[in-house]
């Protein structure tokens, strides 16, 4: 990818010379903003990005976490156990610096993040990247990450079947889109679906490369998005 910017497998951009880990889309709470719609799900998505966090932190010793977006899941309020999710996650990692970018999700998160001295940004700029969420519009410079898309890749054969898997998207020296951090979020299909960012609607999509994240594999570089829909079966 980006001299000095690695896609890891844990769903997280390591920035060697900001020294800083990079998550986008958590979506902590979703359990509890589907509870109160009648849906109820198993408790796992805060343990399952803790424990990608936990490894990254181990691996690479970063002194910064930058969330770009959507750090919550509930629009309208702060749910009660979104509330505590997101301040288990704030105390687990306050020995780093942390920075949060405002996604459309998180209405009302400066409440939470208040009461730990941190700021919620409407972008970041530092080493010459811009960091954004991607729901609105961006002006940048240089290089840009950001959220929001949740990008995977669907891959089929010929007799029907097919495996979704989170992927991060390149457009060299000037985009890098993060896979949402979600356990339950499957990812928006780059190569069939429509694309939801404005700012990736003003871009080549086709044109940008595809890295998904495998178990087997880890993270590995499957061509642009036309290369595989050419490949792609019928």
């Amino acid at each position: 990818m980006e001299r000095g910017i690695l896609a890891t497998e844990y769903f997280a951009l390591y920035v060697e010379n900001l020294s800083a880990v990079v998550v986008a889309d958590l979506h902590l709470g979703f359990e509890d903003a589907m509870a109160d719609k009648g849906l109820f799900l198993p408790k796992m998505q805060r343990d399952h990005i803790f424990r990608l966090l936990d490894a990254c932190i181990s691996r690479y010793s970063p002194r910064k976490l930058i969330v770009v977006g959507d750090l919550k899941h509930e629009f309208s309020r702060n749910v009660r156990g979104e509330w505590r999710d997101v301040e288990e996650f704030l105390d687990r990692y306050g020995h780093m610096e942390i920075l949060v970018i405002r996604g459309n999700h998180d209405n009302f998160l400066k409440t939470i993040l208040s009461r730990h001295g941190i700021d919620l940004l409407t972008e970041y700029e530092e080493g010459g990247i811009t960091f954004a969420h991607g729901h609105k519009t961006v002006e940048w410079d240089g290089l840009l990450v950001m959220g929001h898309e949740h990008p995977s890749v669907a891959l089929r054969d010929h007799v029907g079947g097919s495996i979704k898997l989170p992927a991060y998207l390149h457009l060299p020296s000037r985009i890098v889109v993060l896979p949402s951090m979600s356990f339950y979020s499957s990812g928006s299909d780059i190569v069939y679906g429509e694309i939801l960012s404005p700012v990736l609607r003003r871009v080549d999509v086709e044109s940008m490369d595809a890295y998904p994240i495998s178990e087997e594999l880890g993270v590995f570089h499957l061509g642009t998005v036309r290369d595989i829909r050419a490949a792609s079966l019928p």
